[in-house]
């Protein structure tokens, strides 16, 4: 349970590095008395798309986008997602809304892990992913979490699916991924 605690803690703390240029934007007014309006949900945008895909026979290369973030079509569970590959986060972190989509959770599911956060206790359900995919990059039977509704913007591609690869590496602005 506290390695639950502790992997998830890491993803949502790489989401925290993350979330503000990922939400740049969203919630944004005019300055006017509306100032005060709360925030639109985090997956109401997402974060553009890094330029320069390149796939190379089994490795994947990918530049940074104008943050410094790696933003990635990923498959997950054949399912087409956006995903920013994080070498600080732990494991594979899931939107709720991506995974329902997906078919890993249903509303009835216990979001039954608690797990600490840079901004507090936040809840989540561990699952197993059956494949997971960028370029031609596929690892199978990752584990990962799903994040309770609302509290993660976009997925993270973490440890557990990026130790299983034979090589990653990040060179200057590049990530290239190697199976």
């Amino acid at each position: 349970m506290i390695r639950i605690v502790l992997i998830f803690a890491g993803a949502m703390l790489a989401f925290a590095y993350v979330a503000p240029t990922a939400l740049q934007g969203i919630g944004e007014t005019d300055g006017g008395a509306d100032s005060a309006a709360p925030p639109r949900a985090a997956s109401a945008r997402a974060p553009e798309p890094a330029p320069d895909l390149k796939t190379i026979g089994n490795r994947f290369r990918v530049a940074a986008d104008r943050s410094g973030h790696f933003l990635v079509d990923a498959r997950i569970n054949g399912r087409s997602v956006d995903a920013v590959v994080d070498t600080g986060a732990t494991m594979v972190a899931l939107r709720y809304e991506d995974a329902r989509q997906m078919g890993l959770i249903k509303p009835s599911d216990a979001f039954d892990q608690r797990v600490g956060t840079a901004n507090g206790v936040a809840r989540a359900r561990l699952v197993r992913l059956s494949s997971v995919k960028v370029g031609p990059v596929t690892v199978n039977d990752v584990d990962a979490l799903v994040a309770a509704p609302g509290a993660l913007g976009i997925n993270l591609l973490g440890m557990t699916f990026l130790r299983r690869l034979a090589r990653f590496e990040v060179s200057g602005s590049v990530l290239e991924l190697e199976r």
